[in-house]
């Protein structure tokens, strides 16, 4: 005889998220239940999971936790989780068998993670150059003065960090599709090579993977010339200082490397350019393997679209099924084989 918890859980659940806007997507990624809603993303467990004794009936039936405060409604997410749960929802039967999908939705999740933490530095610079001016218009400093940003280095570097760290989630996704033959091969030179081996030589992806490749290591070469520097490579950070023309700059950061040098720039638009840069490099990334990896069936082709700029969709490319050039589905009547 079933108990009233047992009639409880296994009732209907209803779950609204705690921002109280509407839930844009939801989806399982590695066994793990989410909800997107325009500016966050929800992890949810059921009471069973936590509970899967159930002695406990005072326990919800779906537990949230907020596990990033960017949403659908943000491009560092619409990059790389909704175009991870666009491409391989339902078990991605468009792709080669045996495709490690859940290790894509945890990379999706993780460079989510990354690129959300340098987004938040550029709006905390963002935010302490806002308090430098209104300062310095309300009387509070002078130009005898200038404030200091406290661990500019510090922070700086973090962020550089999570670059790095997106770069090589951004390379392991090529690699699940094309992986290295052996595993002490630089990765560029092996994804590379893999590229040229599986397409045919006028693939225009083989030339947007070039500067995609470049995004990538240099966001790789300028963290580690911020945490290992020597006379050939380092980072410095310099803070608000008082230009000739009477005007207090913002922090800056300059980088020498003999590949990929960055003359003295602002710091915030230094980290905004990286930041677009690795979201393009993920979403295409994943978006073009997924196109070039596809499994076409009977009189059926697959390939990967790009919507409309106009569209209201979160995720920016998804799959689309046509009948083949030249074939008919359903086939005409007296076609049938044995007719």
């Amino acid at each position: 005889m079933k108990r009233p918890i047992d009639l409880q859980r296994e009732g209907g659940a209803q779950a609204s998220v705690p921002d109280g806007k509407p839930i844009i997507r939801m989806f399982v990624f590695a066994d793990r239940l989410f909800f997107m809603t325009p500016s966050s993303i929800f992890a949810a467990k059921l009471a069973d999971e936590i509970d899967p004794e159930r002695l406990n009936s005072a326990i919800p039936q779906v537990v949230q936790q907020e596990e990033l405060a960017y949403g659908a409604d943000d491009d560092l997410v619409r990059g790389t989780v909704s175009i991870t749960d666009e491409l391989l929802k339902n078990g991605a039967p468009h792709l080669p068998e045996g495709f490690d999908i859940a290790r894509s939705q945890a990379l999706a999740l993780e460079t989510a993670q990354e690129l959300a933490a340098i987004n938040d530095e550029i709006r905390w610079l963002h935010s302490k150059q806002k308090e430098v001016n209104e300062g310095l218009a309300a009387g509070r400093w002078n130009r005898a003065f200038i404030p200091r940003t406290q661990n500019l280095r510090g922070r700086t570097e973090q962020a550089l960090s999570h670059a790095r760290q997106a770069a090589l989630n951004i390379i392991a996704i090529g690699e699940l599709f094309y992986p290295r033959a052996r595993p002490n091969l630089p990765w560029r030179a092996a994804l590379e090579g893999a590229l040229h081996r599986h397409l045919p030589a006028d693939d225009p992806f083989l030339a947007t993977f070039g500067e995609i490749a470049d995004d990538l290591e240099s966001a790789i070469q300028h963290r580690n010339a911020a945490v290992h520097p020597d006379k050939m490579k380092w980072v410095r950070c310099l803070d608000h200082e008082l230009s000739p023309n009477d005007k207090v700059l913002a922090p800056t950061i300059e980088i020498m490397h003999p590949a990929w040098a960055v003359d003295r720039t602002d710091v915030s638009q230094y980290l905004e350019v990286r930041l677009g840069q690795l979201i393009a490099a993920y979403e295409l990334v994943l978006a073009i393997c997924c196109d070039r990896n596809v499994r076409n069936f009977g009189p059926f082709v697959t390939f990967v679209a790009q919507r409309p700029p106009d569209s209201e969709a979160d995720a920016r490319f998804h799959w689309v099924t046509q009948v083949r050039e030249g074939e008919q589905f359903p086939p005409e009547a007296g076609n049938n084989a044995g007719a």
